[in-house]
C-alpha cells in the first residue's frame, strides 16, 4: 500500500482547471483530435487561467503524432503571443524550447533553456532543466520542485518517470500520489508497470496491467496493442487475433507491427488449416511490404520464416 504524504502537502498543491481535466480525459482515451479541439477552443475564447498547460498538452499531442509541420506552426504562434505579451516570456520560451526539442533540434532547445534556466520558480523552465541538464543533482532538484509547484499533468508524469528510472522508490510513490490526487483516473502507474514487467519478460504480469489499461481506456489503440501483444506472448492467441483484427481495421491495414503480429497469431490459431495459413501468409507479406516502404529495419521481420509446411513462427 502506498504511504500518503501529509494532507497539507496535497492541499497546498495547485489544482488543474476543469476544462483542462476534460481535455486530458480525451487524451488518455487516445482521442487526441478531440483533446486538441477542446484545447484550441479554450485558448481561442481566452477563458483559460493557465494557458501554458493547454499549450503543453498541444505540444505532447503533436509530438506523439510526429507532426513536425504542426509543431513548427505552433512555435510561430507561441513566439507571436510572447511578443504581444499574451504569454509569459519565461514559460513561453520554455514551451518553444520544448517544441524545438521534440523536433530533434536539441542545440536550439539548449540555447533557449540557458536563457531561462535561472527562473527556478517557473514550472516550464524547470521541466526543461529536468530534460536537458547533465547534472543529476540539479535534475533531482528540478523534479522535486516541479512536483511541488506544477499543476501540469505532463510535468508530474515526467517527474514520476524520472524517479522511477532513477530507482528512487519513495520519491516515485510520492509522485504517483500527487498525480493521482490531481488527475484521478490517469493511466500512468498502470502504464509504467506494464512496461516494467514487459521489459523483464514477466508476460503474465504485463498481461494483467495491459488488460486494466484496455478496460479503463477502451478507445486507446496503443493500450489495445499492449493487450494484444501480451495475449500473444501468454499463448492466448484467440484474444490476440480478435484485438489485432480490430486494430487492423482501425489502421486500414497499413500498420506493419499490427500486420506482423496478426499474421503470427492467425498462424498459431490455424491448426494446420490451409485457408488460415494462407491468411497468415497474406498478413506477414503485407507487413514486410509496409516495413520496407517505411524504411523499418528488416530485423523486425525475423520472428517468422517460411518452411516447407508453410510458416514457422518464433516468439
Amino acid at each position: 500500500m502506498t504511504k500518503r504524504p501529509s494532507k497539507s502537502w496535497l492541499l497546498n498543491r495547485p489544482k488543474p482547471e476543469t476544462a483542462y481535466l476534460k481535455s486530458l480525459r480525451f487524451y488518455w482515451q487516445g482521442e487526441r483530435d478531440s483533446a486538441l479541439a477542446l484545447v484550441t477552443d479554450e485558448l481561442g475564447e481566452g477563458s483559460a487561467v493557465s494557458s501554458e498547460a493547454y499549450y503543453r498538452l498541444w505540444i505532447e499531442a503533436l509530438a506523439e503524432d510526429t507532426s513536425d509541420a504542426g509543431l513548427r506552426e505552433l512555435i510561430l504562434h507561441l513566439e507571436r503571443n510572447i511578443s504581444l505579451g499574451l504569454l509569459s516570456a519565461v514559460s513561453g520560451t520554455a514551451l518553444v524550447a520544448l517544441s524545438r526539442y521534440e523536433l530533434g533540434e536539441r542545440e536550439a532547445a539548449l540555447m533557449l533553456w540557458r536563457s531561462i534556466r535561472k527562473y527556478g520558480n517557473d514550472a516550464y523552465a524547470q521541466e526543461l532543466t529536468l530534460i536537458l541538464s547533465d547534472d543529476e543533482e540539479i535534475k533531482n532538484q528540478a523534479a522535486h520542485t516541479l512536483q511541488r509547484i506544477s499543476s501540469d499533468y505532463f510535468h508530474l508524469r515526467r517527474v514520476s518517470l524520472f524517479f522511477h528510472s532513477e530507482k528512487l522508490p519513495k520519491a516515485y510513490r510520492l509522485s504517483i500520489t500527487a498525480i493521482d490526487d490531481s488527475f484521478p483516473g490517469n493511466p500512468l502507474h498502470a502504464e509504467i508497470l506494464f512496461h516494467q514487467h514487459f521489459a523483464k519478460k514477466r508476460f503474465n504480469e504485463a498481461l494483467r496491467w495491459s488488460k486494466q489499461l484496455r478496460e479503463d481506456f477502451p478507445q486507446h489503440s496503443e493500450y489495445q496493442f499492449f493487450f494484444a501483444y501480451s495475449s500473444y506472448l501468454t499463448q492466448d492467441t484467440k484474444s490476440a487475433v480478435s484485438e489485432l483484427e480490430s486494430l487492423n481495421r482501425k489502421a486500414a491495414g497499413t500498420d506493419p507491427d499490427i500486420l506482423h503480429l496478426l499474421g503470427l497469431s492467425v498462424f498459431k490459431e490455424s491448426a494446420g488449416k490451409s485457408e488460415e495459413i494462407k491468411k497468415a501468409r497474406h498478413y506477414l507479406n503485407r507487413s514486410k511490404e509496409r516495413y520496407l516502404a517505411l524504411g523499418y529495419p528488416a530485423l523486425q521481420l525475423e520472428e517468422s520464416r517460411p518452411n516447407n509446411d508453410g510458416w514457422e513462427a518464433k516468439v
